[in-house]
């Protein structure tokens, strides 16, 4: 069994100004060493991490090894959040779980339509799934339209621009039979 810390406590102060102890999360110790934040860290970054812990245990349903390669992997000071994946169009990510997915901003009925092929594979979610939204240490998407479709002509990329095409987001998600390949 895991070796866990619960011994710290984060000091608060109540609404008459004393000083109060709140335990601080359970973690298993190969979390704190896979992700690089300190085993005294605050109750905000104990917090962040259990969060993407516990989604990559109970969502993702992966070996420890595979959490802790995961974990190493995240951006933990960007924000960090347990949210659905919108309904959008993602770009793939090439990891060794391929898990990473990276919201382009585009929607169906777009990419529908935008003229000739396309240079990488392009998903979209089916049905309502659970996505870890946080940024990838290693995974930098440099996606852009007239990269994922070349035949697309500059002023339809510039239109699309100016018409707040916004992607970037990067998720974490294990449930891949719900997204359907474009």
């Amino acid at each position: 069994m895991e070796e866990e810390r619960s011994d710290a406590v984060e000091a608060s102060q109540d609404s008459g100004g004393q000083e109060m102890a709140a335990p601080l999360p359970v973690l298993p110790v190969s979390w704190f060493e896979a992700s690089g934040i300190s085993e005294t860290a605050s109750m905000f970054e104990r917090r962040v991490l259990k969060t993407a812990g516990d989604f990559l245990s109970r969502v993702g349903r992966i070996s420890e090894d595979e959490i802790a390669a995961l974990l190493a992997d995240i951006d933990f000071s960007s924000a960090l959040t347990v949210v659905p994946l919108p309904q959008s169009v993602f770009v793939r990510e090439p990891f060794q779980s391929a898990c990473w997915y990276t919201d382009t901003g585009l929607s169906v009925e777009t990419v529908r339509t935008l003229p000739g092929a396309r240079r990488e594979k392009l998903y979209s979610p089916v049905s309502v799934i659970p996505a870890l939204k946080c940024r990838s240490k290693t995974q930098s998407s440099v996606w852009a339209v007239d990269r994922l479709f070349p035949a697309v002509s500059p002023q339809t990329v510039r239109q699309m621009c100016l018409n707040g095409l916004t992607g970037g987001g990067q998720y974490l998600v294990f449930q891949h039979q719900s997204l359907r390949e474009l």
